[in-house]
């Protein structure tokens, strides 16, 4: 209505960026460009409707044409600046060799998780699992990709597996008392340890809160870190014991 009234001697043509900018970031691409042929649709109309008699038809279609490429370059410029950031994001949450949680994410829900059950006073297992190459093996992309796998196949939705090193993974058991990480971890390293057949080493630390007093995620992962770094059981083959917190 604004640009009808203005007329020829007055372009609002960029005050049509505005939705098409929400519409390519808010719901892509698709949605940007329809956005943008449909305002060069309106704003052409106006064009038209209030061009001068006599005035020459090729002038208008050089004007339209290009309010048109305008409007959709700036809405695939808009789009693809949107999947950037997405792909950024996602490659923060997400490590890109193994398909596991990030270390920062993984601190993240380690953080939220310690104070959810601080205040509720519910029960929750934090694992480290360290696995140790030699000259001849090494910890490759490929096999931490096939230990995310294998991981979430033996844990709950809700539990969270992250890579945080280089060769060092951990492992959140949300709702879960020590017995029942015990368990779970035990069994997670005999299925390391049988399928790397002693060519890596394994090494895994394990704690427990149980509900009792106030916790920090410091507190866990220095917990978790010096019954990894003492020599745990399961690096010699044995049952997981828990620290209990």
């Amino acid at each position: 209505m604004l640009e009808w009234l203005s007329g020829q001697g007055f372009s609002l043509a960029v005050f049509y960026l505005c939705p098409i900018a929400l519409g390519a970031w808010t719901f892509g691409r698709n949605t940007g460009l329809g956005l943008a042929m449909l305002s060069a649709a309106y704003s052409a109309f106006v064009a038209f409707n209030t061009r001068a008699p006599g005035d020459p038809l090729l002038e208008f279609y050089l004007q339209s044409g290009s309010t048109l490429a305008i409007f959709a370059i700036f809405a695939f410029v808009v789009a693809h600046h949107r999947r950037f950031i997405d792909v950024m994001v996602a490659h923060g949450r997400i490590d890109a060799e193994s398909g596991a949680l990030s270390r920062r994410e993984f601190e993240n829900v380690l953080r939220v998780e310690s104070a959810r059950a601080t205040r509720f006073k519910r029960p929750f297992a934090l694992a480290l699992v360290e696995l140790v190459g030699t000259k001849q093996e090494k910890v490759t992309g490929r096999r931490l990709e096939s230990i995310t796998a294998m991981v979430r196949q033996h844990v709950h939705e809700a539990d969270s597996f992250a890579r945080v090193g280089d060769g060092r993974l951990a492992l959140l058991l949300v709702e879960r008392p020590a017995a029942d990480a015990n368990s779970i971890v035990s069994r997670i390293a005999t299925l390391l340890r049988q399928r790397f057949d002693g060519k890596l080493e394994v090494r895994v630390g394990v704690v427990s809160y149980m509900g009792h007093g106030p916790v920090s995620p410091n507190k866990l992962m220095h917990a978790a870190n010096d019954q990894l770094r003492g020599g745990s059981a399961a690096s010699k083959g044995g049952l997981v014991e828990a620290i209990v917190l």
